[in-house]
């Protein structure tokens, strides 16, 4: 089984023990994975969900990989936000490698965080007049939020963005 793989399936049954008190542990690895509790057994299938064929994309995964595990203390899964793009240039790249490390080596066992990557909001000012915030990108569910608190007629774009944090 891949690593991450590996990962998905601890952090299943971690989340089976701590919300059904069930220590379900793995017995029988294959093409499906057989754990059990006692007298309670159950058959795990780990795959992805959507297949994924981009090479360029999975070359540079494996190499952020590297970087980001070398010493680390334990594994680790860094989930991306759909449509985001891994870092392939410097100093992007030694950047999020160093970020993400900064925040794993404070995980203890079963902890999660988030990472703050810094990106670029552009915003221009068409008009002097109207009242208006026309957005593209991750803000475009809370452009209203933005509209009528402004003088002017402004584009927004957020393109750089995937996911508020929490």
């Amino acid at each position: 089984m891949h690593a991450d793989l590996d990962v998905a399936l601890d952090l299943f049954l971690y989340w089976l023990r701590d919300t059904y008190q069930r220590g379900f542990q793995v017995r029988e690895r294959g093409e499906l994975i057989s754990a059990a509790d006692g007298e309670h057994a159950l058959s795990i299938a780990v795959r992805p969900l959507v297949p994924f064929e981009d090479a360029a994309w999975q070359k540079q995964r494996a190499l952020l990989e590297e970087l980001i595990a070398e010493n680390l203390p334990a594994r680790i899964a860094v989930w991306i936000p759909a449509g985001a793009d891994l870092p392939r240039d410097e100093p992007a790249v030694s950047e999020f490698v160093s970020l993400v490390r900064q925040f794993a080596l404070k995980l203890g066992p079963h902890e999660r965080s988030y990472v703050p990557l810094p990106i670029e909001l552009r915003l221009r000012k068409s008009q002097e007049t109207g009242g208006v915030v026309s957005v593209t990108g991750g803000l475009n569910p809370n452009w209203a939020k933005f509209t009528e608190r402004v003088r002017g007629s402004y584009d927004l774009d957020s393109t750089e963005l995937h996911r508020l944090p929490e």
